[in-house]
């Protein structure tokens, strides 16, 4: 019913224009498949907000998914930047199939560039990090939003590259690009070009056709270069 997303609702004026069209349309949907009267179809849908997957369960037979287990969460803090939290209350969900969604969280690139390991973002002010050095994406921002929020995101911090190369604030660059071909010849580098990217997707076109899918990802660095390595030799 309405009641379960009263408090999306209240926060929705507050909030960024994207965010805000995307948990109105959330919000709609969700009370219109609550609403509904039963129409005798099989099938139905619904969102459970506020639950993180703790464990998939299996069957006796252990052949097959039975169920996920799922932890009930709270959110604290500020309506726009609130976090979900564990309350240490679990609830299953009964289920014959279950799809994982791929997960991310940021890792530390270098150690000389600042780094939130509690965030798993890099701290910035509008995608400046300090002199010379920017980001944009999850990097920046954490794993939220859709691709109309990473695209302005990146408008942004290209703003503040501009901003700051209009008010002199960017270093001159000492070295020519010479210096990134040099990096390439180190021993242990594998750089790879256009060329090799087309012979992973063709090689993921392959593997998916089978099964019906555009593509079947190749996930592991080593089978990638493997597959560079092996057209290489046989060209």
């Amino acid at each position: 019913g309405s009641e379960s997303y009263q408090q999306y609702t209240v926060t929705c004026p507050d909030m960024p224009r994207p965010r805000k069209r995307l948990t109105e349309l959330l919000v709609k949907t969700a009370d219109a498949v609550g609403s509904e009267p039963a129409t005798g179809s099989r099938k139905e849908w619904g969102l459970r907000f506020l639950r993180s997957p703790v464990a998939f369960l299996c069957d006796q037979q252990r052949r097959k998914v039975s169920g996920v287990k799922l932890e009930i969460n709270k959110l604290e803090g500020d309506p726009l930047s609130a976090r979900a939290v564990g309350t240490g209350h679990f609830e299953t969900l009964d289920c014959s199939l279950a799809l994982r969604s791929i997960g991310y969280k940021t890792k530390p690139v270098d150690k000389d560039v600042p780094f939130d390991p509690k965030g798993g973002i890099i701290p910035n002010l509008n995608g400046y990090v300090s002199t010379g050095l920017y980001c944009s994406g999850w990097v920046k921002t954490g794993p939220i939003g859709v691709i109309l929020s990473t695209m302005n995101d990146a408008f942004e911090t290209a703003d503040t590259i501009l901003n700051d190369l209009q008010h002199g604030n960017l270093p001159t660059p000492s070295d020519s690009g010479d210096v990134l071909e040099l990096l390439f010849t180190l021993p242990g580098l594998h750089p790879t070009s256009f060329s090799d990217w087309k012979l992973i997707d063709q090689v993921e076109q392959s593997h998916g056709r089978p099964k019906g899918k555009p593509r079947e990802k190749v996930t592991s660095l080593e089978m990638m270069m493997n597959i560079i390595r092996t057209h290489s030799a046989q060209n």
